[in-house]
């Protein structure tokens, strides 16, 4: 019985050493769910969904107290970005991270909470992080901004703080859209399933080793 224990924890440990360097290698990626809502005077709703990862290891810490600084784009610190918008005139489509020039994610304050949705949370200075029209404070609460500087005029971009503006419509108007969602996504299970069905293949081995005659 003893023979078999030790048998049992050793294949468990082999199956722990292959999976949990692969979860140590994706510890520090962070991806959010973006969203931006709008409705242009006398038109129909628009919206902007997407999802952007964060390398928190690469990513500058000044989160609380200051800001971080404008990002060049390419870096190591954004290692995913899309963004899909959808309703508009003339600026629809999706757009990913090799489109854009600079990022720049700034918080006027401290104790922005990561793990959770971050619009709407009340920052230790007592000031909303988000849009105003979500209780922030514009210019104070903070921003998230994406720019193209460089490139043609079709891409969404930002003007100021938790805004994002579809390319312009055939009268050369544009409409901001206002950014009501910054959540943390669900992480995948793929490691920790891994893991487990590691273990569980291991266990169902010893337990069908065990039924076989002698």
């Amino acid at each position: 019985m003893h023979t078999r224990i030790r048998t049992f924890v050793a294949r468990c440990t082999i199956a722990a050493s292959l999976v949990v360097p692969a979860l140590a290698a994706h510890a520090t990626l962070a991806t959010f769910n973006l969203r931006w809502e709008g409705t242009p005077p006398g038109g129909q709703p628009v919206t902007a969904t997407g999802r952007i990862t964060f390398d928190t290891d690469v990513l500058p810490r000044r989160l609380g107290g200051s800001s971080y600084p404008s990002i060049s784009l390419p870096h190591p610190a954004v290692t995913d970005l899309e963004i899909t918008v959808t309703g508009s005139q003339q600026g629809d489509g999706t757009f990913t991270l090799e489109q854009y020039d600079s990022l720049a994610f700034f918080v006027g304050g401290s104790g922005l909470d990561l793990s959770r949705e971050l619009i709407g949370q009340v920052l230790d200075n007592g000031l909303v992080f988000g849009p105003s029209s979500l209780g922030g404070v514009d210019g104070a609460s903070g921003g998230f901004e994406l720019n193209n500087d460089s490139g043609p005029g079709s891409l969404p971009e930002s003007m100021w703080w938790f805004n994002l503006f579809p390319a312009p419509d055939a009268d050369g108007s544009q409409y901001g859209l206002t950014m009501v969602s910054f959540a943390p996504a669900v992480p995948e299970p793929t490691g920790a399933a891994l893991l487990l069905a590691g273990l569980g293949l291991v266990a169902a081995r010893g337990r069908a080793r065990r039924r076989l005659p002698a």
